[in-house]
């Protein structure tokens, strides 16, 4: 039992400082979540999904349950140089013919990612709650 909670102690450590001082404008991240929110009508999903922003490729790849979008990032408002701190930055981002932004953001209540297309017909607006970042 305490060999088992040394390895998750060192495990956790090495999350956390894996993660501490990245700039996601700089550098890929992989963000994890359990759940969502569709906005407006708050309905919560409990699936799990994944997502990587990739600045060097200029893409944000969702992944949810298998089913994999990739976004072209077309541009950007803000700058966030340290995502375990408060920040924030949105993208402006391209799938297919339609346009939207996807947000991060990370305030006192912890990690989100507004991804909204609601400007376009039959858009959606979603709000992804984050449980853990990693460096992949």
């Amino acid at each position: 039992m305490i060999r088992f909670l040394i390895v998750f102690a060192f495990t956790s450590l090495f999350v956390v400082t894996t993660t501490w001082g990245q700039n996601i404008q700089q550098q890929t991240i992989r963000w994890y979540s359990s759940n969502s929110e569709i906005l407006p009508v708050g309905e919560t999903l409990s699936s799990s999904c994944t997502i990587e922003s990739s600045p060097a490729n200029q893409t944000i790849t969702i992944d949810q349950n298998g089913r994999e979008r990739t976004f072209s990032i077309t541009g950007h408002d803000g700058t966030w140089t340290d995502v375990q701190s408060v920040g924030s930055i949105q993208y402006d981002v391209a799938y297919d013919t339609f346009n939207g932004t996807i947000t991060f953001l990370k305030d006192e209540t912890g990690i989100t990612v507004l991804v909204d297309f609601s400007n376009n017909p039959a858009g959606i607006k979603r709000k992804i709650f984050i449980d853990r970042i990693v460096l992949p």
